[in-house]
């Protein structure tokens, strides 16, 4: 009987100990709640995991249990390693000495025995991960620097691919891409359930799980969410989920912030083209408001909720000085045609919004630029 993607990943985890887990540079909290929950869970079962996010821990999250230990980079080997073949023969003694400007390796075999001819190998490093986990990403591109400046280790070494939805280039050695799942989060928890469930389930992982599948579903808003969806929001809170602090720090601590960027946002509310609305937000905006771009997402649902499911929607923001970025609403579209503005746009999805760079753009050209690049992309609305 052929093996499940779920029966293949298990088996994957059980051989290794050392696991690299990444989520996508301009990652969602869905993915990133995701990756601290299962790499809390693989330490339970005394793996060594090591978490990387391009870009930062979003604040947002920065109370979640396991978000510390986090890196925004990946570490470039330096070891010089020189490998010989032994042909069955055991070394009984290994000597260096530098001479001059070399370094030179004297290798004795045991009494009686040759090495014979042997040639040498010599590569820069080894990567202590032999396997590498991403989480919500749907291509390896997506993963910024910590793959290109390392391609050559991501396709030397194994990858368990994890997502949902259909946008995936399934580049993994083994693919747990669930088309059907609301959150990526869900997910990682049957992968987690099928490795240890309740054993490896601490309520530091449940809670982090949450405060994914919460965030993942705008609190369960969100029309797709599904019955399995509140399922496992049940296990997890049944397996001691603290949902008094999710909810406290998700939607309340930053509520303020929120708002003032909502005002800012509306405030520049205007016609693009026959209707369709933008609007845009700059670096001080963030600065002056309190808030991050990764309040952006339900800033810009509520603008939607205003607007009309009907219009479609573009926030342009610059996450650092001079790059813009713009988080996109196309409308009342299929998801195919949203799968479709993504890749049009080489962009990602965040929901049921796409985000795409724009790159440097001076702001008195950012409403042409819109109408250029943007707008004779976007789908037409369903009837």
């Amino acid at each position: 009987m052929q093996l499940t993607a779920l029966d293949q990943a298990t088996e994957l985890l059980a051989k290794e100990q050392d696991i690299l887990i990444l989520v996508p540079e301009k990652n969602t909290a869905d993915a990133f709640c995701a990756m601290v929950g299962l790499t809390m869970a693989l330490e339970k079962m005394n793996k060594r995991v090591k978490m990387i996010s391009a870009s930062h821990v979003p604040q947002s999250l920065q109370f979640l249990p396991g978000t510390s230990q986090v890196q925004d980079y990946l570490e470039k080997t330096t070891d010089l390693v020189l490998e010989l073949p032994l042909n069955n023969v055991r070394p009984a003694n290994v000597t260096w000495k530098q001479v001059e400007n070399s370094l030179r390796v004297v290798i004795t075999p045991e009494r009686g025995r040759t090495f014979g001819n042997v040639f040498p190998t010599v590569q820069n490093g080894l990567y202590p991960w032999k396997l590498i986990i991403t989480v919500g990403s749907p291509d390896l591109n997506s993963l910024g620097k910590p793959f290109t400046e390392h391609a050559s280790y991501f396709y030397e070494t194994p990858i368990l691919n994890i997502d949902r939805g259909t946008a995936n280039e399934f580049f993994g050695a083994v693919n747990l891409v669930t088309a059907t799942a609301s959150t990526v989060t869900e997910v990682v928890f049957e992968l987690i359930n099928a490795l240890g469930g309740v054993n490896v389930i601490t309520p530091e992982v449940a809670t982090v799980l949450f405060a994914g599948i919460v965030t993942g579903t705008r609190s369960f808003q969100s029309p797709h969410t599904s019955p399995r969806t509140f399922a496992i929001a049940s296990e997890l809170l049944d397996q001691e989920a603290d949902r008094q602090t999710v909810t406290r720090n998700l939607f309340k601590t930053h509520k303020l912030p929120e708002l003032r960027l909502l005002g800012r946002s509306l405030a520049r509310l205007r016609e693009l083209s026959e209707n369709i609305l933008w609007s845009a937000l700059l670096q001080k905006d963030f600065e002056e408001s309190g808030a991050t771009p990764d309040d952006l997402p339900i800033v810009l649902q509520e603008m939607t909720e205003r607007a009309g499911e009907n219009t479609p929607l573009i926030l342009v923001f610059e996450r650092t000085r001079g790059m813009m970025e713009a988080l996109i609403f196309p409308g009342r579209v299929s998801k195919e045609d949203r799968e479709l503005l993504r890749a049009k746009l080489n962009g990602t999805s965040a929901g049921h919004f796409v985000l795409t760079t724009l790159g440097e753009i001076a702001i008195p050209d950012l409403e042409n630029k819109m109408k250029e690049v943007v707008v004779p992309k976007l789908p037409k609305q369903a009837s």
